[in-house]
């Protein structure tokens, strides 16, 4: 089942009380709570979870169904902020209670990024070498970002050693500057004239700035590192986007590791950007198109229900099983689609004292099986 909502919407438009009518009507029907919630997915997003209202109907999606799988444009908001809304900070992602769970691109209406950028130019120079664009006084490596472009720019004018030009677009003071309720009319074309384009965690981690770099035709540089990104079980991010540590921005390192990537390589990356453009695109003037946002999106739920009917399966045959043995005992296996070398398994385990004994059992089998 889909609950088909966002409660910020909801919220905005005053008319909260559609979606406890929507979560009301769900929980009427005793199969609901077949399979333990594990067959649910509902939308979620971090925007408008400071209302009472707001946070009066996720208590009763917690107490209905609280294993329902999320589908959203992140995760880590889901498990707490801090006060400061900063997420440098030692915030750790639970991956197993988002492991079935769905990330979505967010979307990018700019009507300048909807054209495409033509095959035959997607090769040609562009002007900035590294574009950012936000508020540096959040997100604690957004600061850090903004002072390697500094450095760099002290650096080439002293030197000629470069010529590469790092620019940090700073659109707002602070979390609450009205400035930030708008975007620089800039934003778009200037990522149009940008080989790399960077991403970093502000007051959230999605952003639309992988998106917007992806139908820009500019290699998304990714520092986050506590970022899950849209997609990643269908697409691999590092045949177009450079994963870059946030260690290595603190160092002063962001512009060497950029200028040290091979020109083929960059190439490459580029020509990728191609290939995975209509994954991030979303129509707003027709139905899906194969492959784009929502067909994805589609294709993902389909995985797994894939997944779901053999638990299906397997939850019949067992039904005399308390709730953690049955927890206990799932085995989540990747979906052939995924872009690995190997098909792998994760097996969820929850009491500490056998993790070695399973452990040692696992890697057992997997040699027997060589």
């Amino acid at each position: 089942f889909i609950i088909p909502m966002m409660t910020h919407v909801f919220n905005c438009a005053h008319m909260l009380g559609f979606a406890t009518e929507i979560l009301s009507w769900v929980v009427q029907y005793p199969y609901y709570k077949r399979y333990d919630n594990h067959d649910h997915f509902i939308f979620w997003w971090r925007w408008g979870m400071h209302y009472n209202s707001v946070q009066r109907f996720w208590k009763r999606v917690q107490r209905y169904i609280p294993k329902a799988n999320i589908i959203s444009f992140d995760f880590l908001e889901i498990m707490g902020r801090n006060q400061w809304q900063d997420f440098s900070l030692a915030l750790k992602p639970k991956f197993d209670a988002v492991s079935d769970g769905i990330v979505m691109p967010y979307p990018d209406y700019s009507p300048v990024l909807s054209v495409p950028v033509p095959i035959a130019e997607i090769h040609n120079p562009r002007p900035i070498f590294f574009y950012f664009a936000g508020t540096s006084t959040i997100g604690g490596i957004r600061r850090w970002i903004k002072r390697n472009c500094e450095m760099h720019t002290k650096r080439t004018k002293s030197s000629a050693s470069s010529s590469s030009l790092c620019l940090f677009a700073d659109f707002g003071t602070s979390v609450v500057d009205f400035a930030r309720a708008g975007i620089p009319s800039d934003y778009p074309s200037q990522m149009k004239k940008s080989l790399f384009c960077g991403h970093a965690a502000g007051d959230a981690l999605s952003s639309r700035r992988p998106t917007s770099a992806v139908l820009a035709g500019c290699i998304p540089v990714l520092i986050c590192d506590l970022c899950l990104y849209a997609w990643e079980q269908v697409i691999d991010y590092g045949s177009f986007a450079v994963f870059m540590k946030e260690e290595d921005v603190l160092n002063g390192k962001m512009m060497s590791i950029l200028e040290a990537i091979p020109a083929h390589e960059i190439k490459r990356m580029q020509a990728n950007l191609v290939l995975v453009r209509r994954r991030f695109e979303y129509r707003i003037d027709g139905p899906p198109t194969e492959g784009d946002a929502l067909d994805t999106l589609v294709s993902e739920l389909s995985l797994r229900g894939r997944k779901l009917r053999s638990y299906r399966r397997w939850w019949t045959a067992n039904h005399g099983l308390s709730v953690e043995g049955r927890e206990l005992s799932l085995i989540h296996i990747s979906e052939p689609t995924r872009l690995l070398s190997i098909s792998y398994a994760v097996f969820c385990l929850k009491k500490k004292k056998k993790i070695r004994r399973n452990i040692e059992y696992i890697l057992s089998q997997i040699q027997k099986s060589r």
